[in-house]
């Protein structure tokens, strides 16, 4: 691994580390995060290998103990809590993205819908994930309908604004800037999600 890569792979790290703390926790025991964001960023900025490896070292760093998940909750736990599917759907959404986004130059258009897929991957997972933890580990079966209602629904309207938002962070990543990437995040990423669009 060049020195590069392993420095972008600790930075992603770090970011997801930092949005995963800022949660809005809603009702379904699903948090509201910026943390899709930066794992669709890590995915076209790092490859299917590393932007995946950047996924792999956070899930590391919260088996360690490190409180880097969502409402700094941490500990082997965590993958069967109604969120595990979620966070092993990062992982492979990070894959994902960044093999839809290998091939350069790629436009708006098709970045876009990749990251929507990205996010596709994510929410079947984790819907699949939260249906097994509440009826496998919580003793609590849901109807599939209210486990959509509860897991997926309310993150509908912002599949759009996630994939928008990453966007700012892709352009012009063949040649990255990190001070550039966490500007666009930053901004992207608060203005959209706090605006609630």
């Amino acid at each position: 691994m060049q020195v590069r890569s392993m420095l972008l792979v600790s930075l992603f790290a770090a970011l997801m580390a930092v949005s995963s703390l800022m949660s809005v926790p809603l009702a379904g025991g699903v948090p509201f995060t910026l943390q899709v964001i930066v794992v669709m960023l890590a995915g076209f900025c790092l490859g299917p290998v590393y932007g995946a490896v950047r996924i792999l070292v956070w899930v590391l760093l919260r088996v360690m103990g490190l409180p880097v998940f969502g409402q700094g909750t941490a500990g082997f736990l965590v993958f069967i809590r109604p969120t595990g599917g979620f966070i092993m759907g990062f992982v492979c959404c990070a894959g994902f993205v960044g093999y839809l986004t290998t091939a350069r130059p790629i436009g708006f258009i098709r970045t876009f819908l990749a990251m929507l897929a990205g996010l596709t991957v994510i929410y079947i997972m984790g819907y699949i994930g939260f249906m097994v933890s509440f009826e496998y580990v919580l003793n609590s079966p849901l109807p599939w309908g209210k486990g959509l209602l509860l897991a997926v629904l309310p993150f509908i309207p912002g599949l759009g604004q996630d994939a928008f938002c990453s966007l700012f962070g892709c352009e012009d990543t063949d040649n990255i800037e990190t001070g550039r990437v966490i500007t666009y995040l930053a901004i992207g990423g608060l203005v959209f999600h706090v605006a609630g669009f």
